[in-house]
């Protein structure tokens, strides 16, 4: 066991801070940011606080910084080896950065020494299963219950615009047979929104974030999820 610096019991505070963050973090990401603070002041004070260390990366991996997660993570191995959590997170980190080879060696070199560990065993099945076929509901919806009332109001107000027409054709109107320019500029934003969602990495109160490119988070490595210890 690593020896406790002076400035353990002090930063304690901050390391409980920490955690109490991250699981507000669910309902915010703010509070991931501010978690953040909180676990690298602990590690200012006491470098030797694994489980603040830990939080950090598990933090960061959140936030998508990969790489800065995986550096905290390995420190956490260095200093622990014999803890599979923190290299099990390590494993997770390298694949959320398509490291996915390096992953596969670090969660097999874990279950040499730790056979029981389950996390390890289902996460290496998850990256050797052969790669599902791309579902366009599942990238409309990534998992956030946001995204799929917007999935769900894009594809109801779709529905409607194909309704219109048909019913404008069978009900006679006394303005003339051309639909008012109103209706091809709803259907002009249906159509957008429901191509731009996809390309929508996260959602959020003061606006959105894109990411060029087909979506991931469907993918084996995304499914990964750390091990948070407190």
């Amino acid at each position: 066991m690593p020896t406790k610096s002076r400035g353990a019991p002090s930063a304690l505070p901050h390391a409980n801070k920490g955690n109490a963050l991250y699981r507000l973090g669910w309902f915010h990401e703010a509070h991931l940011h501010g978690a953040v603070k909180s676990f690298q002041r602990a590690l200012e004070l006491d470098e030797d606080n694994l489980p603040a260390r830990n939080g950090l990366g598990v933090c960061l991996l959140e936030l998508g910084d990969h790489a800065g997660a995986a550096v905290e993570f390995l420190r956490a191995v260095e200093q622990a080896p014999n803890e599979p959590d923190f290299r099990y997170n390590y494993a997770v980190a390298c694949a959320r950065q398509k490291r996915t080879d390096r992953a596969k060696t670090e969660l097999a070199q874990l279950l040499d020494n730790h056979a029981g560990y389950e996390p390890a065993r289902r996460a290496l099945d998850l990256l050797n299963a052969p790669p599902a076929r791309p579902d366009l509901w599942q990238a409309w919806t990534q998992g956030s219950d946001l995204r799929l009332a917007l999935g769900i109001a894009l594809l109801g107000a779709f529905a409607l615009l194909v309704v219109l027409p048909i019913v404008y054709l069978a009900v006679p109107s006394i303005d003339g047979p051309a639909l008012p320019w109103q209706y091809y500029v709803a259907a002009l934003v249906v159509v957008a929104a429901a191509l731009v969602l996809p390309a929508v990495r996260r959602l959020g109160i003061f606006g959105v974030e894109l990411e060029l490119g087909p979506p991931e988070l469907g993918s084996a490595e995304a499914q990964l999820q750390p091990v948070f210890r407190q």
